[in-house]
């Protein structure tokens, strides 16, 4: 039997049960015991029998993978962020998202690029260009958020914080501020080293360079990792009168610990941080942060994506577009200003 001629109904025949058991065993829905469900996918192995594509040729269905790691420390409430945009976004324009984590310690696509069931692939943080090159050799269409073509071999869409943090480093100046300091996450992922960059650069503009106990660098993505940042900032001879946070949770732990060591937020140093989450309204004083438009890059990768899938580009192609989201700076009371 080729396997052209094998249909569910003759899985559910074969196996002496319903094709709409077999169907629930194959899709990983509920309704089937654990068991029976593994016997039935891996007779559908044997017979090399895979599910046709959703509504025919197009299945109108984006994946959206993230990594799935137990050794990085993951930013869960930007992850939120992402998902929430993303899906938000999809079903606005008639399509369908999966939310899908891939191991990053695995050889192997997940089943839904296997079996064809998506017409693109959205990426997520920060995958390996392994995972990448897989699904290109499967012809499927990938947008990468959050990172670079010189990193990836896919179009990436990502958020330029130049503008925003230029702008909060001169007005910081403007207003007195000499002793800058930031703290930092891994900088091997794109956004984060982007941010420690155009910081590095502006101040150099002012003839300033951060004396390297001022940089604290690989911290977590916690309230308690901002915590230690500012104890650490603490027990230096001279408190810089700026700090500066590569995201908002951390930049929150620390004014937690700088309010509970008596240090005045922002008459004795001003903090500042990006994402923009909605964090920011809660703190007190409010958190300034650079606004990375996160929603944005959202809709503009899947717009280039969904472009990708209406007219693919040659599969041997090797050129690849950055697309730049330009970031804005949300001033708040967590910062000195002239008044002060």
């Amino acid at each position: 039997m080729s396997t052209g001629e094998i249909s569910i109904s003759t899985l559910a025949r074969d196996l002496q049960t319903t094709p709409s058991t077999v169907s629930r065993a194959l899709n990983g829905l509920p309704g089937v015991s654990a068991k029976k469900a593994a016997a039935i996918r891996a007779y559908a192995d044997r017979l090399g029998y895979r599910p046709a594509p959703y509504y025919g040729k197009r299945s109108n269905c984006i994946a959206m993978l993230f990594p799935d790691s137990t050794v990085e420390p993951i930013d869960e409430q930007f992850q939120r962020r992402q998902i929430y945009a993303a899906e938000r976004y999809v079903s606005q324009i008639g399509k369908f998202l999966f939310v899908n984590f891939v191991s990053t310690s695995s050889q192997q696509l997940p089943k839904l690029l296997q079996e064809q069931r998506v017409d693109g692939v959205l990426l997520a943080q920060y995958h390996q260009r392994s995972l990448v090159e897989q699904i290109r050799g499967q012809g499927v269409p990938v947008v990468a958020l959050d990172d670079e073509t010189l990193r990836l071999p896919c179009d990436c869409v990502i958020s330029n914080p130049r503008k925003g943090t230029v702008e909060l480093l001169n007005r910081l100046f403007e207003t007195g501020h000499r002793r800058f300091a930031m703290v930092i996450t891994n900088r091997k992922f794109p956004t984060v080293d982007r941010r420690f960059k155009v910081f590095d650069m502006d101040l150099a503009e002012y003839g300033l360079t951060p004396p390297p106990e001022y940089i604290i660098s690989n911290v977590g993505n916690s309230l308690a990792d901002g915590a230690r940042s500012a104890r650490q900032l603490l027990s230096l001879a001279e408190l810089p009168d700026a700090v500066i946070f590569t995201n908002d949770l951390i930049a929150l732990g620390a004014m937690l610990e700088f309010t509970r060591a008596g240090i005045a937020i922002p008459n004795q140093i001003s903090i500042a941080s990006f994402d923009n989450s909605e964090l920011c309204d809660m703190t007190l004083p409010p958190l300034t942060s650079v606004e990375l438009h996160t929603n944005d890059v959202v809709k503009i990768g899947i717009d280039h994506l969904v472009k990708l899938i209406d007219n693919p580009p040659p599969p041997s192609t090797d050129t690849f577009t950055q697309i730049e989201v330009d970031s804005s700076l949300v001033w708040r009371q967590s910062c000195r200003d002239h008044s002060k």
